[in-house]
């Protein structure tokens, strides 16, 4: 493929031309059912008519404003948020992407705190500028590094009571050393590219009483779960706390570049932040009309509901395959974010037998992602994806993996 893009990742040949629903179609025509929403963005199907409309009409009546301007989208999107958070009450920010939004975070945590230590999860991912970077599998590849960053284990989906007893018991001696330099906890509700783990939430319900107890405020990354995902708006309605921050992006930009970070009401003080916000896009008439349709179309169409419902769908069939394929182990999920392990008998790295299941899986017309090193796939779909779908995407998966041994590809 010739072209003038950075060669910053390898490229597939096949070159998108249009997409519709769960598919997407190349230049040739070729359809492929795309079972990650892009990259976990286009949660109500590419292109969707009534999004496209509703986006289309703002763009005739605002495009941009300064910083200080808002805007009536702005305001009714505002008023979305704070009402669908719940218990949080939130009160929020418009901006770009899902770093953005982190380092916003990160940012009014220590300001509000008087502290600049973070503790994360070893093996999360929250973005790749500097500031996210550092909490990004703790920092391990920011440069330069950044000092106070703390990392704890992130909790097995399959822990036992004792494990997670354990894991309470090594954060709250952490606290105990470094509580006088941190500022904030900042973890994903399900870990994804760490390895699509789905800590329990009582693990969460810890963590929270460890940041009352020592005045540290809690901050979800829900790039991934917020916005439906798991069949609730927000992840952490499923795990009984209330975080002080959450980040929303990927699926609440239905395609676009839109994030918002949303605070709790109680830390919001009456009288503003004494520590100010500037960015080109922040609070964008344009943002707001996106937001605002996703959230209309989803309660419009009892969307939530279908999640929950197609999800189940989801993981009984991945059960399934797991049952008859060695191939496939420890399948789990919630709502529409599920993931299974895949195995190969003395094989370590899985990096090359991944990518060529995943051309294989190309060939076939499904686009598939994995993450941890290839050892394990993610299933992020469309929030409206068919169920017919679903049991194509495994079956041609069953097919993949029975046609020959993978393992000879290590």
């Amino acid at each position: 493929m010739n072209h003038y893009l950075l060669p910053i990742i390898s490229f597939e040949p096949a070159v998108m031309e249009q997409g519709k629903g769960s598919y997407v179609y190349d230049t040739e025509g070729k359809a492929y059912l795309d079972l990650n929403s892009g990259q976990f963005c286009t949660v109500l199907g590419h292109c969707n008519e009534e999004i496209l409309d509703a986006v289309g009409q703002s763009m005739t009546k605002l495009s941009h404003t300064g910083s200080n301007i808002v805007s009536a989208p702005v305001l009714t999107c505002a008023e979305h948020i704070h009402r669908i958070s719940g218990a949080m009450k939130a009160y929020s920010i418009l901006l770009s992407t899902g770093a953005e939004g982190v380092e916003f975070a990160i940012r009014y945590g220590k300001h509000i705190r008087k502290k600049d230590g973070v503790i994360c999860f070893d093996q999360g991912y929250h973005g790749l500028t500097l500031g996210t970077q550092s909490v990004t599998f703790a920092g391990k590849f920011a440069m330069p590094s950044v000092e106070r960053v703390y990392a704890v284990p992130v909790p097995d989906t399959f822990a036992s009571r004792g494990k997670l007893e354990q894991l309470v018991e090594q954060l709250e001696q952490l606290v105990k050393r470094v509580c006088d330099k941190v500022a904030l906890v900042l973890m994903e509700p399900v870990v994804s590219v760490g390895g699509m783990q789905y800590p329990d939430a009582w693990y969460f319900q810890q963590v929270r009483r460890i940041c009352d107890e020592n005045g540290l405020l809690l901050v979800f990354d829900e790039s991934q779960t917020g916005f439906g995902r798991l069949g609730t708006w927000f992840a952490y309605e499923q795990l009984g706390v209330v975080p002080d921050m959450a980040i929303l992006a990927k699926g609440i930009g239905q395609g676009y570049p839109v994030s918002m970070v949303l605070f709790r009401e109680e830390l919001v003080p009456e009288c503003g932040f004494a520590m100010t916000h500037y960015s080109s896009h922040q609070n964008d008439a344009f943002a707001a009309s996106i937001v605002n349709a996703g959230v209309e179309y989803i309660e419009r169409n009892q969307v939530l509901d279908r999640v929950k419902e197609t999800g189940e769908f989801f993981l009984l069939r991945l059960q399934e395959l797991a049952g008859r394929n060695p191939h496939i182990l420890q399948p789990r999920g919630k709502g529409l974010m599920l993931g299974a392990e895949l195995y190969f008998e003395g094989v370590q790295n899985y990096r090359n037998i991944y990518h060529q299941i995943y051309t294989e899986m190309m060939c076939r017309g499904v686009m598939i992602q994995g993450t941890n090193g290839g050892r394990t796939l993610r299933f992020l779909p469309d929030y409206l994806i068919e169920k017919k779908d679903i049991t194509f995407a495994l079956e041609t998966l069953d097919q993949v993996l029975s046609d020959r041994d993978w393992s000879e590809c290590e």
